[in-house]
Order: C-alpha cells, then structure tokens, then sequence
C-alpha cells in the first residue's frame, strides 16, 4: 500500500524532490526534424502518397495486361502475385492513415466532457477491426471516428476484391496480324492468262488448259460423287489458326447456270430430237447425248449469261425405257463479291455472294476471238475491304489464248462436254465415249437431275475460280483480314476495383479532414507520452491494479483535456466549483499490490 501511495504522489507532486523532472533542452535539429514531420502530417502524407501511387499502378498493370495471352507472362512469378503484393503495401499504408487519424480525434475527442475509458476504445480501434467494431457501435454515427471505423471494417475485403479483379476467358480471340506468318491472306484473282500452246504455238488454235487447271477442273466434276473420305473443301485461303475472317472479298470467278429444256424434246422417225438444237438421241438404244459449244443459250431459257466459256446441251435418261430428260447450262465469267467471309475449322463460309457479269453486247465472245475478255465490276475493294473509287485495281482480264484453250477443252469429244452413251443390247452393259459423260450417266440416280448437274458445273466453276486465284496477280491481288486463335487471355473484371477505389479516396478524404480538424490543436496522434507527461488532474482515493478495477473506474469518469497550469492535463468537471455527482464507490476487494 505505501508502494502504490508513493506512485501517485509522484505523478500528483511536481514538486516534491522525488519526481523533479529535467526541464526540456533547446530542441536540435533530429527534435525539430521530428516535430516538423509530426506537426505536417509528413509522414501520412507521404503514406497516402503511396496508397494512390500503388493503386495507380496496379491499375496500370492490369490496364496493360488486360486482354492480352496468359503465355506473354513470362516473368518468375504471377501477374497475381504482383498485384497481391501491391494491394498489401495499399493495405498498409491505408492501415496506417486510418489508424493515425483515429489515434488523433482521440485526443479531439476530449475537448469535450467524455468518458475517461473511451481512451481504452479509441485505442483499441487503431489496432484492429474488432476495436473499430467497438467505436462504431458505441459511438454516434456522426461522430468522425465511426468513419474511419468503417474504413478498418472495409479494408478487410480490399485484397479479395483486388484478387476477384483478375480472372482469364478461354475462346476464339483476333491474334496480332503484323507477325507475316499469320497474317490471313486470301487471294483475289484478277486476271487468267495460262494455256498450253501446241501445233499452233503463239497463234491461236489447239491451245490447251494448263495441267493444273484440267486437274481442278476434273476435281470439281467429280467432288460431288466421290467418297466422302475424300472430299477435302479445298481453300485457297492463307489462315494460321484455320479460324479467320475477312470484310470482303472480290475476286474474278466463273458462274454457273442450268436450267431444264425437257419441254423442247420431240420425236422424229426412231430418234428423240431437242427444239432449236441439233442433239439426237436412238429412242432403241440412247442414253444420253450432250454437245459442248461455244454458241450462247437461248436467252429465254437461260438469262443474263455474261462472256461465255461453254454452252452444254444434253439428253438424259437412266434406261432405254424411260423418258428423256433435257438440260442446258452455261460456264461464264463473272466478279464475285464475298461479304463477311469466315473460316471456321478451315470451312470458309460467307454471309453475301453476289455475282456481277457485263451483259453489254461488247462483251459477247466467240471462238477463236482476239480479243481479251475483260470485266471491269461496278465497285472496287482494296486489300483491306474498303471501297475505293479508282478501279483501275479491280479490273479483270481473261486472254485470248487462256480463253480458247479453255473452250476447246469443254467442247472437246474426248476431254469435255460432247459425247454420247448407249446400250449395248448384246451385252447389257453400255458404250460411253468419255469421263464427262459417264459421270452423267453415274448421276443419273437422283430424284432431281437438274439439281445435280446444276451442283456439278457449280463446282467445275468454284474450282477454275481457286485455280485463276493461286495463279500470278495484277492489281489488289489479296485481302487481309482477321486471324484468330483458340487462347486464354487475362481477363479484368473492373467492377471489382471500385469498392478498393472507394476505399482508397475515402481514406485520403479521410486523412484531409482530420488534418484540417486538428490544425490548431495538439497533434499527439498514436502516441502514449501523453497520458504520461499529462496525467489526471483528480485521481481516485485509492489504488487501481487490476485492469478490471480500472474499466469501472474510467466507465464511472468523465474528462476533458485542458491546459492547466501544470500544462495539459485530463481535468474532471469535479475539479470546478460546480457541484459534481457524487463518485461511485470502488470495490471493496481492489488490491493494493
């Protein structure tokens, strides 16, 4: 018990020998160095300079990062661990401000009569969110404290919003076209001039398709009855992935058109015969006739045929028993025009094929002619699919030789469109004079024989087209568009940073108005010195050791800080000359060791 008097007295008794403290020094530089920075704020200053800063860049990393491929990240550790790393130095200098602000409207707080253990609360919620729980529910909401008590209760989830930012999404995404080698290039064929120059030489006559051309040629008749394990959708295309797109696509292209003619057969002696042309057919033992010419169709029958490759005529039937049928279709040049072609798993698709030919008298052709065909298409599109007004570019030339060599292969008896089948009634089996021919007769077993052979020329057509675009070009030779590939991008969710923003400037604002509160007060912030060097003005009458005896107390006091002649000191409202209710009794069993 005399311990614990002494002690008391020499906090209560400066002048008592005992407790005679040195009397304060000129400060130095180092005292007046810290003064400075506690008395400015320098150092939550420069804390909250970093919280911006940090979330700044963390902003900007993902910012860059954003929908970029997962493999470019090729440093030593994750983009998450990056960004968990600067959310923790946020969370800690937003840890310190709001910590240091609480710690200084604590002392605010007693300009005011208040209760003596709201110093035990304030303290608490500077260390944690339980003790921010605390303050907020004890004190008003109003009260600038219960803010920054939100701010610690807040904070908890700022490292698992930041986390929750970065995700990654899986899928068909554009991959960067300036690397050559996966550009998407696809061909537009602008001109044909190739033939094979026999007997004739550099004169026109006997000239002939290049190999390559009789091969697609020869692909396309045959595509639509080969096995299906062989028929490959050939492209032309140039696609990395094998999943592109282009915006358009104009290129010179051969058309196709048949119609049925059946209406026009007749009978004459013991032949079938064909109105306005010269095919006939054995009614015994016929199967099928067809003549290649070079002669255009009839335009009632067949409309709006531009300069002509072939005309092919036919009679078909599948036995001698039954009725013939009567087909006529044209080969043509033509300008195609592709609007939104899409690759997908290597299958080119397009949204819009429209087909533009010249029509013009000047543009009929005949055999043998001289004359270059040319097309010159209504618009022009640059490798970039945008229209453009010169259309210089665009124009489609077809030579003179390229052009014969191509009539005198589909006209031909033995590589073309002219032949014949019959029935061999001694054999049961048939005469056929070429392949064209027997591939006609081998379709002759579906339920609509114009669709089919409309489906075959369509396809003789479609392969001279990628024949004339693999071939050497003139002008837009190409268009490119759009590769793209199967790949994992970082995916950032913004949505979730908005929440750790709000915290961030709510801290800063929060930081900002408790320095202006305090500028004329004493910035004694988080520090204990205080409480020492400014003890009570009125003590209780007897001891206190136990942590409990002391909250009872101090729930029981209510204080204000004021500058008394001893300097700062908590005075009790007791202490005046009004009359002050009457002090609750202590426990009868504090100890006094």
């Amino acid at each position: 018990m005399k311990q614990s008097n002494v002690l008391y007295d020499s906090l209560a008794s400066p002048d008592d020998s005992r407790t005679e403290l040195p009397s304060p020094q000129t400060p130095g530089s180092r005292a007046q160095f810290h003064e400075f920075t506690n008395a400015f704020w320098v150092y939550e200053i420069l804390a909250s300079i970093t919280l911006l800063a940090t979330l700044g860049a963390i902003f900007g990393i993902l910012q860059h990062y954003n929908s970029t491929e997962v493999n470019k990240w090729n440093h030593f550790w994750a983009l998450n661990s990056l960004v968990q790393l600067l959310a923790t130095v946020c969370q800690i200098a937003m840890t310190f401000l709001v910590a240091s602000c609480i710690s200084q409207l604590k002392w605010l707080w007693y300009r005011d009569n208040r209760k003596l253990a709201d110093l035990d609360t304030f303290d608490q919620c500077s260390r944690g969110p339980f003790g921010a729980l605390r303050l907020l529910f004890s004190r008003p909401v109003k009260f600038l404290g219960a803010f920054g008590a939100i701010l610690i209760i807040f904070s908890l989830a700022f490292h698992t919003l930041i986390q929750n930012a970065i995700s990654t999404k899986s899928g068909l995404f554009a991959f960067d076209t300036e690397n050559p080698e996966m550009r998407a290039i696809f061909p537009q064929g602008n001109n044909y001039s190739f033939a094979l120059d026999y007997s004739t030489g550099n004169a026109l006559g006997d000239q002939s398709p290049s190999l390559d051309m009789v091969a697609d040629i020869n692909y396309g008749m045959f595509f639509s009855i080969a096995d299906r394990d062989t028929q490959f959708p050939l492209t032309v295309a140039s696609c990395y992935s094998g999943n592109c797109t282009w915006g358009h696509i104009q290129t010179l292209s051969v058309c196709a058109k048949c119609a049925d003619i059946s209406s026009g057969i007749g009978e004459m002696n013991d032949s079938y015969t064909l109105y306005g042309t010269t095919l006939t057919m054995s009614r015994d033992v016929g199967l099928i006739t067809s003549l290649g010419s070079t002669f255009y169709p009839d335009p009632t029958v067949l409309p709006d045929i531009g300069p002509l490759i072939v005309h092919f005529t036919a009679m078909v039937r599948a036995t001698i028993n039954d009725q013939p049928v009567g087909i006529d279709c044209a080969l043509y040049w033509c300008v195609l025009d592709s609007v939104d072609v899409t690759m997908s798993n290597f299958n080119v698709t397009s949204e819009t094929d429209t087909a533009w030919t010249n029509l013009s008298v000047s543009a009929k052709t005949t055999y043998r002619q001289e004359a270059d065909v040319i097309l010159i298409p209504p618009t022009c599109y640059n490798e970039f699919g945008v229209e453009v007004s010169d259309t210089t570019q665009c124009t489609k030339t077809i030579s003179s030789k390229a052009q014969l060599a191509l009539q005198n292969f589909f006209i031909g008896d033995k590589t073309g469109f002219t032949g014949m089948a019959t029935k061999n009634l001694s054999t049961d089996g048939w005469n056929i004079n070429n392949e064209f021919v027997q591939l006609l007769y081998s379709s002759l077993d579906t339920t609509n024989i114009l669709d089919t052979y409309t489906v075959i020329m369509s396809n003789i057509g479609y392969m001279m087209m990628t024949n004339i675009q693999q071939t050497v070009q003139g002008g837009y030779s190409y268009s490119l568009g759009m590769t793209y590939t199967w790949t994992t991008l970082f995916n950032i969710r913004w949505d979730y940073l908005i929440a750790p923003t709000i915290l961030v400037l709510a801290t800063t604002l929060f930081l900002l108005i408790t320095i202006f509160k305090s500028w004329e007060q004493v910035k004694w912030k988080s520090s204990l010195l205080p409480l020492l060097f400014h003890p009570l003005a009125e003590r209780p009458d007897v001891p206190l050791h136990k942590w409990s005896d002391m909250k009872s107390t101090a729930k029981a006091m209510e204080v204000r800080l004021e500058t008394a002649h001893l300097g700062f000191q908590y005075v009790s409202p007791c202490t005046s000359a009004v009359s002050c209710p009457e002090t609750p009794s202590l426990p009868t069993h504090i100890s006094t060791r």
